[in-house]
């Protein structure tokens, strides 16, 4: 099987939310594939299977081997596996990074200004939240925020 295909059935498995089948079919190819796309998907298998270092680990792998807007949601994801581990600072910098390549998303700073919430940084929070707010003055999420300052 070509690799295309290899990520398609992947793809098809996940969306079935058949992780369990989409980690061994994953893990099965790398030796053959190593390729960032593979990496993204083991990782998000990993995270709903609970299995959070490994998670971890393989999207760290996405982001390494493609750094290309393809694996943006790899650092996403990532920064939220952080967030929900409770290591804000790791969040943080991998938000910071993925907002300073790619800063039109809400979500990205919504999870962004999370960080800093939960780290009482209310003098940057301030001013992220000001940014984020002008480039989406409209966000119902980003305007509750408001009540941290």
């Amino acid at each position: 099987m070509k690799k295309i295909e290899y990520l398609k059935k992947i793809e098809k498995l996940i969306l079935t939310k058949d992780f369990q089948g989409a980690e061994i079919l994953a893990i099965e190819i790398l030796p053959k594939y190593e390729d960032a796309l593979i990496y993204y998907f083991l990782g998000i298998c990993q995270i709903e299977l609970k299995k959070t270092e490994l998670s971890i680990y393989h999207l760290k792998k996405s982001i390494f081997l493609d750094d290309k807007l393809l694996i943006l949601n790899a650092r996403f994801v990532l920064g939220n596996i952080y967030i929900n581990i409770k290591k804000f600072d790791l969040a943080e910098n991998v938000l910071r990074e993925l907002i300073a390549i790619n800063d039109k998303e809400e979500k990205y700073f919504l999870s962004f200004i999370n960080t800093l919430i939960h780290q009482n940084r209310s003098v940057e929070l301030k001013s992220e939240l000001e940014r984020a707010l002008g480039k989406f003055p409209n966000s119902k999420d980003l305007n509750k925020l408001k009540a941290y300052l």
